[in-house]
């Protein structure tokens, strides 16, 4: 007869093999669940395929695959610059030559007290002007003036012999000017001149012969000596009209002259130091001045 606690044993141990299996078998099925999860997981990258230069798919040798309802965007094309030749370039204003003549009136005065040898002298006389203009620009001028000069009157002692004699100044100058500001209508200038001159002396009187007892003997004569001239003048032009201009000069000048007798006639006016103020008018012609390309 086999003892109670025996049967007890056995089925003790029946029931611990029994929850050992059911152990084993269930960290089996949680193992296999875990293996098969990861395995129906796919790469991150797996059926993406990799895109092109342009941005369009390609397949594993390298070609374009097509992305359906979305085709591949062209891509623009940067403008290309113009080229530098076809660029605009700056319009540049050029004068244009133009020409002017022009004629002055006015007075002179001397300064320096006339001529020796005689009892007065009257200093005050007319000042006339011609002048030939020619510009490169707006700015300067250059120019052929004519100019003839009153130099005033001489007179010696009413008795015995005696003269009276009057001076004229001609002069040829070669001009300059600079216009000192570029506003058209209103346009103020300095210059400075050189030129060759010449006296003109016309003198009459009474004449006593030495050795005789016979009254005084009229005369009159008249002669040339040569001179030069220099002088600084300044002035405004006023234009009147595209071509037409209205002239204000005032003058001071320097004359190197004979002071003895000229031709034998008389005493020359020796050398000046005048002033003048001219006025006229100067007419303009040639082209206007027009904006040229470079």
């Amino acid at each position: 007869m086999i003892p109670r606690w025996s049967w007890l044993l056995g089925v003790l141990a029946l029931a611990g093999s029994a929850m050992v299996a059911r152990a084993q078998s269930g960290s089996d099925v949680t193992a296999a669940t875990a293996q098969g999860g990861q395995s129906e997981q796919p790469p991150e990258d797996a059926g993406v395929p990799p895109l092109g230069m342009d941005g369009s798919a390609t397949d594993a040798a390298g070609g374009e695959q097509s992305t359906g309802s979305q085709p591949p965007r062209p891509v623009a094309a940067a403008p290309a610059p113009p080229p530098a030749a076809a660029q605009a370039e700056p319009q540049k204003t050029e004068p244009t030559p133009r020409g002017r003549i022009e004629g002055l009136l006015g007075g002179h005065a001397r300064l320096d007290g006339g001529p020796s040898g005689f009892e007065d002298h009257d200093p005050l006389d007319i000042s006339l002007g011609l002048g030939a203009w020619y510009s490169m620009s707006e700015t300067y001028l250059l120019g052929v003036v004519y100019q003839r000069d009153g130099l005033g009157r001489a007179r010696t002692a009413p008795y015995g012999e005696s003269a009276s004699v009057a001076y004229d100044l001609n002069t040829f100058w070669l001009s300059g000017r600079l216009y000192t500001s570029e506003v058209v209508k209103l346009r103020p200038f300095i210059g400075l001149a050189v030129g060759g001159s010449w006296q003109e002396v016309h003198a009459n009187g009474a004449h006593v012969v030495q050795g005789t007892l016979s009254p005084p003997e009229p005369f009159a004569c008249m002669a040339v000596g040569p001179g030069l001239s220099l002088a600084g003048s300044g002035g405004v032009d006023v234009e009147l009209a595209p071509r037409l201009v209205f002239v204000l000069e005032g003058a001071l000048a320097g004359h190197f002259l004979s002071g003895g007798v000229v031709g034998d006639c008389a005493r020359g006016a020796g050398s000046a130091l005048g002033v003048s103020a001219r006025l006229g008018f100067a007419y303009r012609f040639g082209a206007a001045v027009a904006p040229v390309a470079r």
